[in-house]
């Protein structure tokens, strides 16, 4: 019988704590998922307002689903390429809902230390992404 390799492994981690959000239980997914003290490399948020902000973002799309593309991995990091989608049926950044169907795509580098992601890097086109609610 094979045995999951390490990168494997990782690679689930990863695409398990995306594949989460459909569950809509963020706390009890970044308890899972996220090491207490992951670092977010990314301009303007730490733990804290990262699962703010995603927290806005489940209550304003009902049916949001992140699916995952792609994953590569070397040693303790994992590339991952996933999308957001759902319909805006809440307000969101004050931005009324507008029942339209809208996504994004974003391009991850997660490092796993302990089972956990340690380290997080983002790369998405957010704004476009809110362009597009606004122009509903």
């Amino acid at each position: 019988m094979k045995t999951e390799s390490e990168r494997d492994k990782n690679k689930r981690i990863v695409r398990e704590f995306y594949e989460s959000y459909r569950l809509r239980d963020l706390p009890s997914s970044w308890e899972r998922y996220l090491h207490p003290d992951v670092v977010m490399h990314v301009a303007g948020f730490d733990r804290k307002s990262w699962l703010e902000m995603d927290s806005k973002l489940i209550a304003a799309f009902d049916d949001l689903t992140i699916t995952v593309f792609d994953q590569l991995a070397e040693g303790d990091k994992v590339a991952t390429r996933w999308q957001l989608a759902g319909h805006h049926t809440a307000s969101f950044l004050d931005l009324p809902p507008t029942g339209r169907q809208a996504s994004f795509t974003a391009t991850t580098v997660d490092r796993i230390e302990d089972g956990k992601i340690i380290d997080h890097w983002s790369d998405a086109d957010f704004t476009a992404f809110l362009q597009e609610l606004a122009q509903a």
